[in-house]
């Protein structure tokens, strides 16, 4: 089906309606057995606490874990502090050279990245306002979200979040689940010199912290 609009009273040539598609059925089959390979080979070197997409482990491993952790610090009157934080709009805002360069340290065939990022550099997104539909806009940042890979890319940021923050400071335990990262530590100046740690590696990424 087709239907006419205006475009401050002219009439503009018709448009199908269709709804919206981000990827097609093939490319969304393709790349999510694509993606579960990737995820597969990552969950074997991934941190003891990087939990997101990871096989064997989900978000009640977290919110156990700290649980466990406040439980023990109250019955044994020991100090424990922590730190949470999230990305603002994760997916879109995600710097992609370095996205894959960690996904091609981590053993990804660089074949399959090129193609990957030729990819992105032609996807094209058109916005619709009004039943008006847009010109077509690229990107040279973020990964769409209706497409399987951007799991992989999220986990290749938190592998590189996980060994900034454990090379950074020592006594800190950095715990993540997507883009939501967690410290953990029993000494306020240790959670300090993290959180700072972390401020900087997102200033240098290009990524906002969602602050209240």
């Amino acid at each position: 089906h087709t239907r006419s609009f205006h475009v401050t009273g002219v009439q503009t040539c018709a448009l199908p309606i269709w709804p919206i598609t981000v990827m097609s059925l093939f490319y969304r089959l393709l790349t999510g057995i694509r993606a579960g390979q990737i995820l597969a080979q990552l969950s074997c070197q991934a941190a003891s606490m990087q939990c997101g997409f990871m096989q064997g482990k989900e978000a009640a491993d977290v919110w156990y874990f700290v649980g466990v952790c406040l439980e023990l610090a109250t019955h044994q009157s020991v100090p424990v502090h922590g730190l949470v934080a999230d990305l603002v709009k994760a997916y879109n805002t995600l710097p992609r050279k370095p996205v894959f360069f960690c996904l091609e340290r981590l053993g990804v065939p660089v074949w399959f990245l090129q193609a990957w990022q030729a990819h992105l550099d032609q996807f094209e997104r058109f916005f619709v306002v009004r039943r008006c539909t847009s010109d077509p806009i690229l990107s040279v940042t973020g990964f769409p979200e209706g497409c399987p890979l951007a799991c992989a890319a999220m986990t290749a940021l938190d592998f590189f979040w996980h060994w900034s923050i454990s090379s950074s400071v020592l006594r800190v335990l950095p715990i993540s689940f997507v883009d939501n990262l967690e410290l953990l530590c029993d000494t306020l100046p240790d959670l300090f010199a993290a959180a700072s740690a972390q401020e900087h590696l997102c200033q240098a990424l290009d990524l906002e912290i969602d602050k209240p």
